[in-house]
């Protein structure tokens, strides 16, 4: 049931925002982040129960394991990519010559 409701909102979700990121809207950028958080952690928490299953001999196959250990790491990586690139904007050259500021 809960993979169910997970994918009834990532599965649009995603969606929007490639179609947001294709035209380079401002909010494509802002929920792929988000998207690339929730897709890490869901991906470990799948991982995390496939695991435990295996190891408890109730199922957790190899090839579940491997998928959902490569979705969290893609999703990783692409996240600290993402947070990499956010960097505060850079102060304009003519900042600190004094032309163009405010008559005191």
């Amino acid at each position: 049931m809960i993979h169910v409701l997970d994918l009834s909102v990532l599965l649009p979700a995603a969606l929007l925002t490639a179609a947001w990121l294709w035209r380079r809207r401002d909010w494509g950028y802002v929920l792929a982040g988000v998207l690339l958080v929730k897709f890490t952690t869901l991906g470990l928490a799948v991982l995390a129960m496939a695991g435990w299953m295996r190891r408890t001999g109730q199922g957790g196959e190899l090839g579940e394991i491997a998928l959902f250990g490569v979705v969290s790491a893609v999703s990783l990586a692409l996240g600290a990519t993402y947070l990499r690139a956010m960097r505060p904007p850079s102060q304009t050259a003519d900042a600190g010559d004094g032309e163009g500021a405010s008559p005191e």
